[in-house]
């Protein structure tokens, strides 16, 4: 279970899922200045909030399904090995998961809407996410770091079964890592929403 806690989530999954959401987020609105159809996409008839539902959805979807794939898939393979991975725990890590992919979507959303070139959004996501491992990999000021919310000595008690499905949302009680991820994910998808309110073409 540890292994697969390192491996499946700690390692592959904040790696891969991270970088999809960057590639997925960075070209959202950045993309579409850059060959200046901003403009076009704003006078659509719709609501810019709704403008802006419509485009992040698909691509949280797209994010996020293979992660639950994946590690539904090595349920067969643990069994192969003797191992036999619980379903429930293994569904709990990855809806956590897919909740911090999210945030950083909408966290490069956010940035998306703020940059008039792609690039630069990549430049400026990819340096918060140096920054933060360099948070996460100092000792004394790890619990700064969003991959606080992320490593190993959450998603091993969690798929331990050690952790129980409340306890992800209580702050108070238990870890209530999943309260903050999913926090954060409303808070930067409502400045996206507040940037493009305020956007100019």
């Amino acid at each position: 279970v540890n292994y697969c806690a390192v491996m499946l989530f700690f390692r592959s999954t904040n790696l891969v899922g991270i970088a999809a959401a960057v590639l997925f987020g960075t070209g959202l609105f950045a993309r579409e200045r850059e060959a200046q159809t901003f403009e076009f996409l704003l006078a659509k008839p719709v609501s810019r909030g709704r403008l802006l539902w419509a485009k992040f959805w698909p691509c949280a979807l797209c994010a996020t399904l293979p992660i639950f794939a994946v590690n539904l898939s090595a349920i067969w393979w643990s069994r192969q090995i003797a191992l036999d991975l619980p379903l429930a725990p293994l569904l709990l890590a990855s809806l956590h998961a897919a909740g911090f992919v999210v945030m950083f979507l909408a966290l490069t959303t956010w940035a998306s809407l703020l940059c008039r070139v792609q690039a630069h959004v990549a430049a400026w996501v990819g340096a918060l996410a140096i920054v933060q491992i360099g948070v996460y990999l100092t000792q004394r000021i790890r619990p700064y770091s969003l991959f606080r919310l992320v490593d190993f000595d959450w998603y091993g008690p969690l798929l331990s079964g050690n952790v129980r499905a409340w306890q992800m949302f209580d702050p108070i009680d238990g870890f209530g890592y999943t309260t903050w991820v999913l926090v954060g994910a409303l808070l930067f998808y409502g400045l996206a929403w507040r940037a493009i309110r305020r956007a100019e073409p």
